[in-house]
């Protein structure tokens, strides 16, 4: 079923959210599908959620990096095998007539290594995003300080930016000085820090 979305009508999809068990099956078909967000342009809402947790593949660190990363950035990649063994293509694909940001990004449940944190928090289009969760076992205050060093000042200070984070409570102290670094780069920002 989702396959057939995909392939009927991705260039026209604006959200995606994924939850459940067994991820490392149902992201290697997802990741065939779509292997960057060149085939998801309209795209501004993604969202991850992973039940349990699964060994991920190869290649779904650089997956996540694509879809969730700008139009400039979004790694050209192509799939070898259904396995979803995936490669870094130089050759440039022409970019879509319409290309949306996105706005709501959510990265849940997410097992991910620390240097994965980092490949992904690098990736991320803050430039029109509103709305980021984040919750991974691995994500530590040290990743927020990167997020907050990624996040470009706010070009627009009306705008409103939400994270939600999930850190350990050992870390709260540092956290709090980061999020007064973050705050002095996008005065609207609102911040849940959950345990």
């Amino acid at each position: 079923m989702l396959e057939l979305l995909i392939r009927r009508h991705g260039k026209r999809l604006t959200g995606l959210e994924m939850v459940g068990e067994s991820a490392d099956v149902w992201i290697p078909k997802i990741m065939a599908l779509c292997p960057t967000r060149l085939e998801l342009p309209m795209l501004e809402s993604f969202s991850l959620d992973i039940v349990d947790d699964p060994q991920l593949g190869p290649g779904c660190v650089q997956w996540i990096a694509s879809i969730v990363s700008a139009l400039q950035q979004a790694p050209s990649m192509v799939t070898s095998s259904l396995s979803t063994q995936l490669t870094i293509a130089t050759a440039s694909d022409s970019p879509p007539q319409e290309w949306r940001p996105l706005n709501d990004l959510r990265l849940e449940y997410i097992p991910l290594k620390s240097r994965d944190w980092e490949v992904v928090i690098k990736a991320i289009d803050y430039s029109s995003l509103r709305n980021l969760r984040i919750h991974g076992r691995e994500f530590s205050v040290d990743h927020f300080k990167l997020l907050v060093d990624c996040i470009p000042v706010s070009a627009n200070p009306v705008a409103a930016l939400y994270i939600t984070i999930y850190i350990r409570p050992r870390d709260e102290k540092d956290l709090e000085s980061q999020m007064t670094r973050l705050h002095s780069k996008v005065p609207n920002v609102v911040i849940h820090s959950l345990e």
